[in-house]
């Protein structure tokens, strides 16, 4: 009787491989949602159903996950992240009764399942620290982050990202009014790589932190923007960014009412890369004319400063005639001014 139990489970195996054969055969004949529906039937299935899915599309390079006015199932992500494609856009699905909500297990599922990610976008979620986590630790080839308007994150998640993904280049961390110094000072340490970092709209952020951003000495593009004002930075964070990042390209510092000529004319003198500023609402700028020392910048916004006179833009476009200001009405004035 054993011999023939040993048999019997030693012939088990090549059924099943029998069965995986023609599994294969009939899902390479169903389109993808039919395949999707075979996955649940069970393991085996399964097995097939991903191997057949990574063989066709590969491994994922991009998610986008958005949450907007809609729900979606934790299966549902589960079931996307096999098909492995290029660029991938995970949608919530429409939920009348609002009784299913993305949670950190759907996103830890998906995110699992896709651990050669090198862009991710994570907008308007309910989720927590948990899914950045989650995010970091299956994906540490990360190059790409975006964590927008996500209000449960804290510094926790940026604490997350600086010791998973030390090669990232990009950080767009808008509208979290939980992050804070802490999170900066962990970025400053670990992802030394940073190229563009935005914590707009990022109330808890002060000069501290942005004397902290700069030990990036790669940093190129920096978002500091803030509606309506930012009065926890002024000069000491600013100044601090434009001796260290002589590299800088692109920064916005609209609402940071604390700036003055001092953030100015270091920016003028500390970084001649420089392409593009923006000090809207920033009301005690009063001369932008040292900034003819930046040759490449090609765009200035200056709405809302009233202190800035015409002769201060005249005298700037006249080293720089192909700048364009922000308002309009300011630079048609300068350029009154310069053709007088």
């Amino acid at each position: 009787r054993r011999s023939s139990n040993a048999s019997s489970s030693e012939g088990a195996q090549p059924g099943m491989e029998a069965i995986g054969d023609a599994a294969e055969r009939v899902l390479a004949q169903l389109d993808t949602q039919s395949v999707l529906a075979a996955r649940g039937v069970c393991h085996e299935w399964r097995r097939v159903c991903d191997a057949r899915a990574r063989a066709a599309w590969g491994a994922p390079r991009q998610v986008v996950v958005a949450a907007d006015n809609w729900s979606l199932r934790n299966v549902r992500l589960a079931e996307v992240a096999v098909g492995s494609v290029a660029f991938m856009t995970v949608r919530e699905l429409p939920d009348p009764f609002g009784l299913r909500k993305l949670t950190d297990y759907g996103l830890g599922e998906l995110f699992r399942l896709c651990k050669a990610l090198e862009h991710v976008e994570l907008v308007m979620l309910n989720v927590t620290d948990y899914s950045v986590e989650v995010l970091c630790g299956a994906c540490p080839a990360l190059k790409s982050l975006t964590l927008r308007r996500c209000s449960n994150l804290t510094d926790n998640a940026l604490i997350s990202v600086s010791e998973h993904c030390s090669g990232l280049t990009t950080l767009h961390a808008e509208g979290n009014v939980h992050f804070g110094n802490a999170g900066l000072e962990a970025l400053a340490c670990h992802c030394t790589q940073l190229v563009s970092v935005s914590f707009a709209q990022c109330p808890s952020i002060t000069d501290d932190g942005v004397a902290v951003l700069s030990r990036l000495s790669q940093l190129q593009t920096l978002d500091l923007s803030l509606k309506p004002y930012r009065l926890t930075v002024g000069d000491t964070g600013v100044c601090a960014v434009a001796v260290h990042c002589p590299q800088l390209r692109s920064i916005n510092l609209s609402g940071c009412e604390r700036i003055t000529d001092m953030s100015v004319i270091a920016l003028a003198l500390r970084c001649p890369l420089l392409e593009r500023l923006s000090m809207r609402d920033c009301r005690q700028v009063t001369d932008v004319s040292v900034l003819a020392a930046c040759s490449h910048l090609a765009e200035l916004n200056l709405s809302g400063v009233t202190g800035v006179t015409g002769a201060s833009c005249s005298a700037l476009l006249e080293a720089l005639p192909l700048l364009e200001i922000v308002p309009i009405d300011v630079l048609w004035s300068a350029r009154r001014s310069y053709a007088e």
